[in-house]
């Protein structure tokens, strides 16, 4: 099971009260930590929780020509109190590299979230569309 020993995230999460877990929504609001956020980390932590933010692709913008967000993320968030969801699927749908992000953010990533994602073209449209897939069928390369 890929789930973290009491874990609250940002954002709402399918795990919810299935797995007895307070979900503890922190909107993102722009570009930069609040200090809400650090102090709601601090004192859930006296609690015995960490709060995990669950990334999506925009995190992967460059937000001053050379850092992504998700740079200063990993550089400006506490270790200490505030973890990562790695989500496979957005970062592969932002460009980036997974192997490299799950390496970077080792002992940092107390859920890894597995998802492939692959592409389809829609017979109505002839668009190219993206779309969820099995683990292993869809365009990750699983097997670096």
């Amino acid at each position: 099971m890929l789930i973290s020993k009491k874990c609250c995230y940002f954002a709402p999460q399918f795990l919810g009260e299935e797995f007895n877990y307070k979900v503890i929504r922190y909107p993102w609001t722009d570009l930069t930590p609040k200090e809400r956020e650090y102090a709601a980390a601090k004192e859930y932590a006296k609690a015995g929780y960490k709060l995990t933010y669950h990334n999506h692709n925009f995190e992967f913008l460059r937000i001053d020509g050379t850092k992504t967000l998700m740079d200063f993320l990993y550089e400006e968030l506490d270790p200490k109190n505030i973890s990562f969801v790695l989500d496979t699927c957005w970062v592969a749908n932002a460009g980036a590299d997974v192997r490299y992000w799950m390496e970077k953010l080792a002992g940092r990533i107390d859920i890894l979230h597995l998802k492939d994602f692959k592409v389809y073209k829609n017979p109505e449209t002839n668009e190219t569309l993206p779309d969820y897939a099995e683990i292993g069928y869809g365009n990750l390369n699983w097997h670096r």
